[in-house]
């Protein structure tokens, strides 16, 4: 497929093309330009070697501009079992 101007493009076809887009950024830092419809995936490695462990994960979605305004959370409960070595989990 060949440069082609987006301007040129219909609303169809730009939004097919910024489907397969996905931009990210490190826990704690701001994700720009997200609107309602858009959709969000919050993903996270951990790898942990020790004692069996079982917590859980919280990850939260919002604007801080005088305190944090949390629009979208989710907790995920994990379990270890005991380990000398590294385990991934994701």
């Amino acid at each position: 497929m060949g440069k082609q101007n987006l301007d040129s493009l219909s609303t169809v076809e730009l939004e097919r093309l910024l489907a397969n887009v996905e931009t990210g950024v490190p826990a704690g830092q701001t994700l720009y330009g997200i609107v309602p419809g858009d959709r969000v995936r919050v993903t996270a490695t951990v790898n942990y070697k020790g004692p069996a462990l079982s917590d859980t994960f919280y990850a939260s979605i919002g604007n801080r501009i005088v305190f944090f305004d949390e629009i979208w959370k989710r907790e995920v409960s994990f379990n270890w079992p005991a380990t000398a070595f590294f385990l991934p989990r994701h």
